[in-house]
C-alpha cells in the first residue's frame, strides 16, 4: 500500500450512531400512515440517500404516501437529533484526533441530506477536524452512493488520488461507492444492527482492504 494522505469517512453509522433511528423513524413514519415495513427490507435501505428510499416506497406505495413518510420521517428524525438522542460511535472522536495528529487530511463522503448529516457532525464536536465534507445534496442523484461521486468529490477536494486515500465505511452501499472511487476499504458493519456483519459472497468484487468491529482499526491499519 502506498503513503496514505487522506482517511475519507462516512457518517451515519460509521461515526454517528444513527441508523437505529433512521430504521426506527422510516417504520414509524409509515405507520402512522397505515402501512409496515419489516426490519428485514428497512435494513436492505442500508446506506441509500433519501431520495432513492423515497424511490423504492413510490414504487411500493405511491407518490403521495411516499411524500407524505418522507416529511414525518424527517420531523421525527430532527426531534431525536435536537435532544441529543443521537452520539457518537465508540472512538470516533478518538479515531478523527489521531488521524489530525498524525498528518492526514481528513474529509467525509456522506449519502445523507446535508442539512441533517452536517447538523449532527457539528453537534458530535467533529466538524473541526475535517477538511472537506460532501453530502449527499453536494452531488447529482445518479451520481450519489452506491455511485462514487461523493469520494471523487472528497478526493479532489484534498487534492490526493485514489491510492493516497483510504475510505471509511460501514455498508454495502458505501463500501460500492469508494470502490468505483478506485479507494480501498476499512469496513466497519454498523454493531448496533440485528445483522452486524456481512458475508463472503456480500462482498466480493470489493475493495475491502480490512474488516473491524470499530473506528479502533484504523489506527490499527494506518500504523503498519
Amino acid at each position: 500500500m502506498e503513503k496514505i494522505k487522506a482517511i475519507i469517512f462516512d457518517v451515519d453509522g460509521l461515526l454517528a450512531d444513527t441508523e437505529k433511528y433512521y430504521t426506527k423513524t422510516w417504520q414509524q413514519s409509515l405507520e402512522v400512515l397505515g402501512k409496515k415495513i419489516s426490519d428485514e427490507e428497512m435494513l436492505s435501505f442500508r446506506g441509500y440517500n433519501w431520495k432513492i428510499v423515497r424511490e423504492k416506497l413510490v414504487k411500493k406505495y405511491g407518490e403521495e404516501l411516499a411524500d407524505k413518510a418522507v416529511a414525518k420521517r424527517e420531523e421525527l428524525l430532527l426531534e431525536h437529533i435536537e435532544n441529543g438522542d443521537i452520539k457518537a460511535k465508540p472512538y470516533a472522536m478518538e479515531t478523527l484526533k489521531w488521524g489530525k495528529e498524525h498528518g492526514y487530511k481528513l474529509a467525509i463522503a456522506s449519502a445523507g441530506k446535508k442539512s441533517r448529516a452536517k447538523r449532527i457532525v457539528e453537534m458530535l464536536g467533529f466538524m473541526p477536524y475535517f477538511e472537506h465534507a460532501t453530502f449527499g445534496d453536494d452531488v447529482e442523484r445518479k451520481n450519489n452512493k452506491p455511485k462514487p461521486g461523493p469520494y471523487l468529490r472528497a478526493m479532489e477536494a484534498l487534492n490526493v488520488n485514489n491510492k493516497e486515500a483510504i475510505a471509511v465505511e460501514d455498508s454495502l452501499v458505501g463500501a460500492t461507492s469508494a470502490t468505483g472511487a478506485g479507494l480501498s476499504v476499512i469496513l466497519i458493519p454498523d454493531q448496533s444492527l440485528p445483522v452486524n456483519d456481512y458475508t463472503k459472497e456480500q462482498l466480493e468484487g470489493l475493495n475491502i482492504l480490512t474488516k473491524g468491529t470499530d473506528l479502533r482499526i484504523v489506527e490499527k491499519v494506518l500504523s503498519k
